[in-house]
């Protein structure tokens, strides 16, 4: 094993990190100070984990960069849960923000999105806190170097807009700060004159009520600076959004607003709609909706016991998710000779983990392997069950999630299938989930609205 610190950067080539208990050390995340790593993802190395440690509560980018396949990241809190994630298509680099807003430990997952793909990566983390600068001549002139702002629920506060004292602020917007929201307060109607300015790529400015409604709003091309008047009809908060056009964009920015004194007539409100005549909706025809998932158990998913065997088993588990009340069929078909899993439904109460224990079982059967058809095992309406105590029919309620499993105990794996996942009338979906985490885009089939 070779190492190389530069700033905090480690090289490694072995796999011993491919188990969230066996997470390989990358430091203490340090504010200004970047964290590298190289490895290695393929068939097999397919997961590599990562733990770091917050001593205060930071932003930090996360780039994935320098790929030749589809691989993708994840990063995760102490118990397992998914804080931020990639999700870029093919090879293209992923970058993003996490807040890591509590001290302690965390784990960085960069892993394999379906068998067969492989590809050196560059695992790069970009950690920055807040630092904001405030001062007052005349004029209020403030800095913010942070990406905190990123939320309309959070904007950073730049004073009241008071006739004749202008107000700027100074920043960056790049692909680790994409988005900045300022708020003012307005205690007497006015105008203001809006300007973004110095600017050296297409970035835009708009202005939104309360309620988030566009007031106003810049449409220059390029790095043309911006500028237009804003009317603040009412007393109340308003929101300045300050945005990156589209990814890859970056540029420094001055956001500078002009107030002035007007006698503002606001707008008469809007006539009342006139209503149409109701006239009742006709009902759907009942259009059966089924969707399909190809997948195959191997050994990278953690090892857990199953309703047969009270033996460790190899696992794959998937997020369902389908009309409620309505009866699912879940078929299971093998593109392997012989192999015989079993299929197993948990309801878990939503907020909690998808773990099984942290639900109940209400469906599971195992035909057996020898379904004529080369149906390995079925959950569905009218299907008796061969597990003992538990049912092979299965509809979903609201306030659940479900948690679909393929358990599988031979060895060597080659248990290739194919899930079938179907309902009558409405819709269902299928997502895969790694170590209690759903994994990459889920497989929608229906309309959600059907009820």
């Amino acid at each position: 094993m070779i190492e190389t610190i530069n700033a905090l950067q480690v090289n490694i080539t072995d796999n011993s990190n491919d188990n969230i208990n066996a997470a390989t050390p990358i430091g203490t995340l340090f504010p200004e100070i970047p964290i590298t790593r190289f490895g290695t993802i393929n068939d097999f190395d397919a997961v590599d984990f990562y733990r770091l440690t917050v001593d205060t509560p930071l932003n930090s980018g996360i780039a994935l960069q320098n790929l030749t396949g589809n691989i993708d990241v994840a990063v995760l809190d102490n118990n397992g849960n998914l804080i931020a994630s990639g999700n870029n298509l093919g090879a293209s680099n992923e970058a993003f923000q996490a807040a890591f807003s509590t001290p302690g430990e965390y784990f960085i997952n960069v892993f394999q999105t379906s068998p067969g793909i492989a590809s050196d990566y560059e695992l790069a983390l970009f950690p920055a806190n807040p630092n904001i600068n405030t001062t007052d001549n005349g004029n209020v002139n403030t800095t913010d170097n942070d990406n905190s702002n990123n939320n309309p629920n959070t904007p950073t506060l730049l004073g009241t807009l008071v006739p004749e004292v202008p107000i700027s602020q100074f920043a960056t917007i790049n692909d680790f700060d994409p988005v900045d929201f300022y708020r003012v307060t307005v205690n007497t109607p006015l105008t203001a004159g809006i300007a973004l300015q110095n600017l050296t790529g297409n970035i835009d400015v708009a202005v939104l009520d309360s309620n988030g409604n566009l007031i106003a709003s810049g449409n220059n091309l390029d790095a043309s600076n911006e500028a237009f008047q804003a009317a603040f009809f009412t007393p109340g908060e308003y929101l300045i959004n300050v945005f990156q056009t589209a990814p890859g964009i970056s540029s420094n920015y001055e956001l500078a607003l002009f107030p002035a004194s007007a006698n503002i007539i606001p707008p008469a409100p809007p006539l009342p709609p006139v209503p149409l005549p109701s006239t009742p909706p006709i009902p759907p025809n009942p259009q059966p909706v089924n969707v399909s998932i190809d997948s195959f158990i191997d050994n990278t998913d953690e090892a857990v016991r199953n309703r047969e065997n009270t033996a460790f088993v190899f696992k794959e588990d998937y997020l369902l998710n389908a009309t409620a009340n309505t009866p699912v069929t879940i078929d299971l078909i093998s593109n392997n000779a012989p192999f015989d899993p079993l299929l197993e439904i948990y309801q878990i109460p939503q907020g909690s983990p998808l773990d099984s224990r942290q639900g109940q079982i209400i469906a599971a059967n195992d035909n057996g392997g020898n379904d004529i058809n080369n149906l390995d095992a079925r959950i569905g309406p009218g299907v008796v069950s061969d597990i003992p105590g538990v049912s092979s029919e299965l509809t979903l309620s609201p306030g659940f999630n479900y948690l679909l499993r393929v358990t599988y105990t031979e060895l060597p794996l080659i248990g290739s299938f194919t899930l079938d996942a179907g309902v009558d009338n409405g819709f269902v979906g299928l997502t895969r989930v790694f170590l209690g985490n759903p994994v990459g885009d889920p497989i929608i089939g229906g309309d959600p609205s059907i009820l």
